[in-house]
């Protein structure tokens, strides 16, 4: 056998090699991303057609132009060639989301943590996400303050994963919970799954949830903001606002802020114990910093709230937002205390487990069995 033709046999094998992969490629880039739109029903999983993100009232999706078709064949074909000629290099996903299904029908049921771990088979270790297909625009860890929920917890697990996905998000989800002693602090909750959820991953933005409010919409976009954001714009416990807000400096129950920004502010205060005022504080801390708060519209921003029994209001909510401004600057992010009992890398979450102490409202971070880490924070 001449040299010539084990060279074109060995040519040959190669030719076809790379067109097999070529076919494998594009079967997998063409399919549809199968993110489950979950209905009333815990069994009817369905996949929804794409839509185009709007800004304005209408509440309908448009139906896709032919133009948005050839730009959605575009990607798929731009993710081929990344594929072939960029070393196995993932293109970064579209700057409009494909998958999006607008306003949702979000499931009530209450599932075992197993089952809803068998509904989303592709999460990783403390409920961790990313696209398969492309590479992610958005690095965001998504905080959520927890005490005695656990009922909201599973319904709000069972539904805000499959929007996460829906929006082609890197994303991890911290479920932060206070221990039974003292009164509820919703702030320091949230800067503590600031702090924490750093130490694994780079996060550049960060979404501050309250675990009772499930999304509507699913245009309603979980991604970094230029500025500051509130996304829970419209509850239907007030009636979806009736088309306007209540007064126009709320900020309350969803909040998204990049990395930068909630450094700047230095975080929520963590002086409000109980019911009510932390949120108005940190609007505060916006305007004391010249930035901006932003909104979608309220068709797109709804919310619907689980029902719960309310909190103890905290008797000097008002005086501390009236003084806030005296403490802005130590009062928040760099003067955490807290003992940080447990953290576990569940299937649909990262359980942070903490103690604070309400006597307590200075000084730095705590650890039960390691050193203030207040500078650590400081140095990073």
């Amino acid at each position: 056998m001449s040299m010539d033709h084990v060279f074109r046999v060995l040519l040959s094998a190669l030719a076809a090699l790379l067109l097999f992969q070529l076919f494998v490629y594009v079967i997998i880039a063409t399919r549809r991303t199968k993110t489950p739109k979950i209905y009333a029903s815990d069994d009817d999983v369905t996949f929804a057609p794409a839509g185009r993100v709007v800004t304005g009232p209408n509440r309908r999706l448009p139906k896709k132009t032919a133009a948005e078709g050839e730009a959605g064949e575009g990607w798929r074909i731009g993710a081929l060639l990344g594929w072939l000629f960029g070393r196995g290099e993932l293109p970064l996903c579209p700057a409009v989301p494909p998958y999006l299904v607008g306003p949702l029908d979000n499931s009530y049921s209450l599932l075992s943590y197993a089952r809803l771990a068998d509904l989303y088979p592709s999460l990783e270790p403390g409920g961790l996400w990313r696209p398969q297909n492309c590479s992610a625009r958005h690095r965001v860890a998504l905080v959520v303050p927890y005490r005695d929920r656990d009922d909201h917890l599973r319904i709000f697990l069972h539904n805000i994963h499959a929007f996460l996905q829906r929006q082609q998000i890197d994303y991890g989800i911290y479920v932060v919970e206070q221990s039974p002693r003292g009164n509820f602090n919703r702030g320091m909750l949230f800067n503590i799954g600031f702090i924490e959820s750093l130490r694994f991953a780079d996060y550049d933005c960060f979404v501050f949830h309250d675990v009772d409010l499930l999304p509507e919409d699913d245009r309603n976009l979980y991604w970094c903001p230029v500025m500051p954001r509130h996304l829970s714009a419209a509850v239907d416990t007030l009636f979806y606002n009736l088309c306007r807000l209540p007064y126009a400096t709320l900020f309350g129950g969803v909040e998204a802020f990049t990395r930068d920004h909630f450094e700047l502010i230095n975080g929520f205060s963590n002086r409000f114990f109980g019911w009510g005022g932390e949120d108005d504080d940190l609007y505060q801390r916006l305007i004391f910093h010249k930035l901006n708060l932003t909104r979608y519209p309220l068709s797109i921003a709804r919310y619907r709230m689980l029902r719960h029994l309310k909190m103890n209001p905290n008797p000097r909510r008002l005086d501390l937002v009236q003084k806030g401004p005296e403490r802005f600057e130590q009062d928040g992010l760099n003067s955490l205390r807290y003992v940080l009992r447990s953290i576990e890398r569940r299937k649909l979450f990262t359980w942070i487990y903490v103690d604070i102490d309400e006597s307590i409202l200075s000084g730095g971070t705590k650890n039960e069995d390691g050193p203030s880490q207040t500078q650590e924070f400081a140095e990073r």
